[in-house]
């Protein structure tokens, strides 16, 4: 083994232990000056997986999503060896430390201890990287959180979905209960919203920016989606904005049984644009595809040929 990564990797992990590492928080002013590039700094530590402390896991897709592509690798001092990592990851953990500088009240009472693949696997030990893939679905489910990162938003116009999210679904519950059928609701809260009888209404950088949302390489990634389906907790942050996973769970079920995203176009713009419609094809699409594939994590293999279009 390369003298550098024994250092950082002393021991070939087993079935039964897995690493754990813990990011090192600068002061604020040397992390705001820093660029994205800049090494950030952890520590790992080997425990049992029946004896080890609380921690959160970053899941993330592992290349760059959709335009913000990046071609220049990122670096991180793991035990003090520089390790070239993903800039897609660079970004997440340096989201999760700038997350300590503005929220310090949610990080109150919760862990020093983070599991990150890329990082707590030894990549360059093919056994080692089997082992710990074969045990993946139970280092997930033993974390007290999942961050799901789904990439940078510099433009931070998944602000303005996350609201739109949140007052699509608080239309939802107050029309739920009115009608006998689900899907004679969900068509009736369609045409509600449709006519501008009701909040929300779309806007049309909103209906792009949800486009682009459901088409991050997250959603298209079964082995990441676990993710979210094995969480007891999850959060998804994309930049500077988070939501909750039952938020996701809910907008997502919402508009892949409502097919919404292609009555919309269809209505406001005539049949023949919905059929060339990118936009009304994702939206309709999109989020089906995300249930299928969390609902084959779950057991349902039913889902599968929805899952491989």
């Amino acid at each position: 083994m390369d003298p550098e990564l024994q250092t950082a990797y002393p021991e070939r992990l087993t079935d039964s232990n897995f690493r754990l590492l813990e990011l090192a928080i600068p002061p604020i002013e040397d992390f705001l000056n820093a660029s994205v590039r800049t090494s950030i700094s952890c520590t790992l530590t080997t425990f049992s997986l029946d004896a080890c402390p609380a921690y959160e896991c970053i899941s993330y897709a592992w290349d760059e999503p959709l335009a913000n592509r990046e071609h220049v690798e990122s670096t991180a001092l793991v035990n003090g060896v520089e390790t070239t990592i993903a800039p897609n990851l660079a970004h997440a953990m340096r989201q999760r430390i700038a997350a300590v500088y503005a929220e310090p009240y949610r990080n109150e009472g919760g862990t020093a201890w983070f599991w990150i693949d890329a990082v707590c696997i030894n990549q360059a030990d093919f056994e080692e990287r089997t082992i710990q893939v074969s045990i993946m679905h139970i280092i997930y489910r033993n974390a007290v959180k999942v961050l799901v990162w789904l990439g940078p938003d510099p433009d931070n116009e998944l602000y303005q979905v996350r609201e739109f999210f949140r007052a699509l679904l608080q239309q939802y519950y107050q029309m739920r209960g009115h009608y006998s059928y689900e899907t004679g609701f969900l068509n009736r809260f369609q045409h509600h919203s449709l006519e501008g009888t009701n909040p929300p209404r779309f806007e049309a950088a909103i209906w792009r920016a949800t486009v682009r949302f459901w088409d991050r390489a997250y959603f298209s990634r079964s082995w990441v989606i676990q993710g979210i389906a094995l969480a007891k907790q999850a959060e998804i942050w994309c930049g500077p904005t988070w939501f909750t996973r039952q938020e996701l769970n809910e907008t997502s079920y919402f508009y892949s049984r409502s097919q919404l995203g292609i009555t919309l176009r269809a209505l406001r713009y005539g049949t023949s644009m919905m059929d060339r419609s990118y936009e009304g094809q994702m939206l309709g699409f999109m989020p089906m595809r995300f249930q299928a594939l969390r609902n084959i994590i779950a057991g349902d293999r039913s889902e599968m040929s929805v899952a491989r279009m």
